[in-house]
């Protein structure tokens, strides 16, 4: 049986009772667009009066010291959710909806996305449960986030493409955060460090009871390292991501991935069309 921990929800209720309160689709909108009068911005890192061709849709300002590109042809989308949610499997149906849709999709995770990110992927994925510390596992978090940063989200971005991640921002939050006790003010300072002001455009948070998420996760065989740790820190994680879908609302949308794969991925679909305009 699952473990229980002091969770102001109880021990692990599915459905969530904070999942019926965010961001659910309702068959025709999936949550607030974003204001059209102020686009998200992307840092780009150019220096002060360089010459470059922008695409007839950017609109570039300076903050900062840093040119800001307003790219209104891309976007950023992260999944995210606990062990077993079935992102890596929805993410691809995801691709090939938006390609289908004559987008240019690039799908990547975390920890990775580069060559240098996946080599502390490794460090990360693999081992014993105890191998890190909650701050150390962060720190390398943070390396392997700057990396994919640089080297893949930021030009695919700014090249007006979509990008589909596995995992970003509110994973580090959710685990080492809620599930492993650290500070959330160093987590915020060292996301700060990695990504500054970046967010994604929407988060699709894939909810599944811990119990049922875990059992998926161990038939798909051998068990990864954060699969190990104790239960009772899953269901922190749980109620971690739930806390921040409910403190963003604007930017999440919860799904229910208890249902068939062809029914999560319909819903996404259908969630993606109605909020970004797709025919």
């Amino acid at each position: 049986e699952l473990e229980s921990y002091n969770s102001p929800y109880g021990t692990d209720p599915s459905p969530h009772p904070k999942r019926q309160q965010i961001g659910r689709y309702n068959g025709q909108y999936c949550g607030p667009k974003p204001d059209s009068n102020t686009p998200h911005c992307r840092r780009k890192r150019t220096k002060v009066g360089t010459e470059r061709a922008y695409f007839r849709d950017l609109r570039v300002s300076l903050v900062g010291g840093f040119q800001i590109v307003e790219h209104s042809k891309s976007k950023f989308i992260s999944f995210e959710g606990g062990e077993g949610a079935g992102k890596s499997t929805q993410i691809q149906r995801l691709a090939a909806y938006l390609e289908s849709c004559g987008k240019q999709v690039h799908t990547t995770r975390e920890p990775g996305g580069s060559v240098g990110a996946e080599e502390i992927r490794d460090l990360l994925v693999e081992g014993d449960a105890d191998r890190w510390d909650s701050l150390t596992e962060t720190l390398l978090l943070t390396a392997a986030r700057r990396s994919h940063m640089n080297d893949l989200i930021t030009p695919a971005l700014d090249n007006g493409d979509w990008v589909l991640c596995d995992r970003f921002i509110d994973s580090t939050k959710a685990y080492q955060g809620h599930g492993q006790g650290l500070d959330l003010a160093v987590i915020a300072q060292l996301r700060e460090i990695a990504v500054g002001s970046f967010i994604p455009d929407l988060t699709i948070l894939l909810d599944i009871s811990v119990e049922d998420g875990l059992a998926r996760a161990a038939s798909r065989g051998g068990v990864a390292r954060y699969e190990q740790m104790d239960v009772s820190m899953h269901l922190r994680i749980r109620d971690g991501f739930l806390q921040m879908a409910a403190a963003e609302p604007s930017r999440f949308v919860i799904i229910d991935a208890g249902q068939s794969i062809v029914a999560v991925s319909t819903e996404i679909n259908n969630c993606i069309a109605g909020r970004f305009g797709l025919n």
